[in-house]
This record gives C-alpha cells, sequence and structure tokens, in this order.
C-alpha cells in the first residue's frame, strides 16, 4: 500500500510519492492507484476528471482518497470551462 500526492502544480511524470513530486491529474492516479492506496489532493486546488476506483483490489484494503495542505477543500469536477 502506498501514499501518492496531485496537485495542479505537478507534472504526471513525477513519482507523486509525496507533496514536493505530486502527479497533475486525477487520471494519473486513477491509472496508477491500486487497492489499499491512498491518494491525497492538495487543497485549494480544482481537479478535472472523475475518480476511478481500481477494478481489482488484491488487498481487501478500501482505495481512500483525502486532502492534504491549506486552504479550501479541493475539488473534483466533470467539467471544464472553455474559454474562447
Amino acid at each position: 500500500m502506498a501514499t501518492y500526492y496531485v496537485s495542479v502544480m505537478g507534472c504526471d511524470n513525477n513519482n507523486g510519492t509525496s507533496p514536493d513530486t505530486p502527479w497533475r491529474t486525477i487520471n494519473k492516479a486513477n491509472l496508477s492507484v491500486k487497492g489499499g492506496d491512498t491518494v491525497c489532493l492538495r487543497r485549494g486546488d480544482t481537479f478535472f476528471g472523475a475518480v476511478e476506483l481500481p477494478r481489482r483490489n488484491e488487498s481487501g484494503e478500501p482505495t481512500v482518497y483525502k486532502d492534504y495542505g491549506q486552504g479550501p477543500k479541493p475539488v473534483i469536477s466533470q467539467y471544464k470551462t472553455v474559454h474562447g
């Protein structure tokens, strides 16, 4: 079981294993986490997409999503406003 961090200031090429090397997108977390892992979303950030829990959970432990940092709770939105 591992803990991963996601922030809009991150990069999906990071390892995501600390607040200093977070992933950028929910999609990267969806593709990477396994049952029993914890995903920490940075407070104050808005993430676009949807959370998809691991299909195979061999550990029997729940996958946990929580926040980290300061500020308002993170927002997960399936909609992105396009300004043109």
